[in-house]
């Protein structure tokens, strides 16, 4: 029963108001290397003080809906991209740990910070990613 109401609040959670529409286009599930993740927005007491979760045996990334909320667009770029390193260096043998998590908010730092600052090379990336898959 219990794992019954956590599905249905996940559920819930998921399709739950974004005012300001900042996750709008963001897709509910994605591809990392051959592993699929469901990407959901879940209460703070799912998630408590974080901004974000990975999960991976459930195969699922968790952000905050009290973040999505009161925090501005960057700060939500950065916990989704924050949280997709997490993912990436989970499947490519990145140990965990204090280091990992370290590690992990300077490059979303970093990358953010070069992406901001040079639009150009975003299109181009955008455009070879999508032009040679």
């Amino acid at each position: 029963m219990a794992k019954l109401q956590r599905r249905a609040a996940l559920r819930k959670a998921s399709v739950k108001d974004d005012p300001r529409g900042i996750l709008a286009g963001l897709p509910s599930k994605i591809r990392i290397a051959a592993n699929e993740y469901s990407l959901k927005v879940v209460s703070d007491r799912h998630i408590h003080t974080d901004n974000g979760l990975f999960y991976a045996d459930r195969g699922e990334i968790w952000f905050n809906r009290g973040h999505i909320r009161q925090d501005g667009p960057p700060q939500i770029v950065n916990t989704v991209v924050h949280e997709l390193l997490h993912a990436i260096h989970y499947l490519f043998g990145v140990k965990d740990g204090a280091l990992e998590e370290h590690a992990t908010e300077q490059t979303t730092n970093g990358l953010l910070q070069v992406l901001a600052d040079n639009p150009a090379l975003l299109r181009w990336l955008s455009r070879v990613i999508t032009e040679y898959q």
